[in-house]
């Protein structure tokens, strides 16, 4: 599908999401993000997702179906501009997988085990353990993406050796 969706750009637009540079990328990507929203909302709209709605409530399986498959093309799209191919990306989900599947067994709450500076989840996140510099105190752990000091009882679990 990588592959077929690529030649689609190519064939289509001109484009090639993962020869472009930087800039270009951040604004392609910007671009499928919102069209895939957009789908997302489109997709919503083939469910009787209103609570307030009165009588039968129903899904057109069809059209949410086909809302799917347009999410999917952008989805690619970002896929190809991150470089990401498909063995990575199904490596990345069975992470995640296990990861989510931990927190239901652990009772997770959403906010203990995210960074209290920038609410990335910490298994997300390089953690680092250091020494503060002309102090004895020792384990400090910071997030490696905004630097706030992580707790080390809520770290513990996520450091490597």
């Amino acid at each position: 599908m990588l592959g077929m969706q690529r030649n689609l750009q190519l064939e289509a637009y001109g484009l090639a999401p993962d020869k472009m540079d930087v800039d270009t990328k951040i604004e392609y990507i910007k671009t499928m993000i919102l069209a895939g929203t957009d789908e997302l909302h489109e997709l919503l709209a083939e469910l009787d997702w209103k609570p307030w709605t009165q009588g039968e409530r129903k899904i057109n399986y069809d059209g949410a179906k086909k809302e799917i498959v347009d999410l999917w093309h952008f989805v690619l799209n970002i896929m190809l501009a991150l470089d990401m191919s498909t063995d990575e990306l199904y490596r990345m989900y069975m992470t995640k997988r296990r990861v989510n599947a931990d927190r239901q067994k652990n009772g997770y709450d959403g906010r203990s085990t995210k960074c209290p500076g920038c609410s990335r989840a910490l298994e997300d996140v390089t953690l680092q353990d250091i020494k503060l510099p002309g102090t004895d105190i020792t384990d400090v752990v910071l997030c490696g993406a905004c630097g706030s000091v992580i707790p080390l009882e809520i770290a513990r679990p996520f450091l490597t050796d």
